[in-house]
């Protein structure tokens, strides 16, 4: 069973996530929403995972970024080395993007569209 996964928007919120789990022994998921990552950008949430494992060295901290239906945002979180990528777009991009996310040794967790 995969931990949950902790949503986070600022370093704050990622250092509270590891601090508040420091003692559990399991790993900590740091999920940036959809509308973050449009927000911020994917660059300044791997930022955020970089110095939240900087501060805390000795708990595993995986990053997850949700692209929703965006395949571009999806690619880009693939290339910019995410832990795991959630994508929830149609099944013929979904399978490009599963042999993609395998070449570069990145999970695509495929998440059911919105109803």
């Amino acid at each position: 069973m995969n931990p949950p996964a902790v949503q986070v928007e600022s370093l704050a919120d990622a250092l509270r996530a590891l601090a508040s789990n420091a003692s559990s022994g399991q790993p900590v998921h740091l999920l940036f929403s959809w509308a973050s990552l449009r927000s911020v950008g994917i660059g300044y949430a791997m930022a955020i995972v970089d110095k939240a494992r900087a501060a805390y060295p000795q708990i595993a901290c995986l990053s997850v970024l949700d692209a929703g239906d965006d395949v571009g945002l999806a690619l880009s979180a693939l290339k910019a080395g995410a832990d795991k990528v959630r994508f929830s777009g149609p099944p013929a991009l979904t399978q490009k993007l599963t042999q993609i996310a395998g070449q570069l040794g990145v999970r695509l967790e495929v998440v059911p569209a919105a109803a």
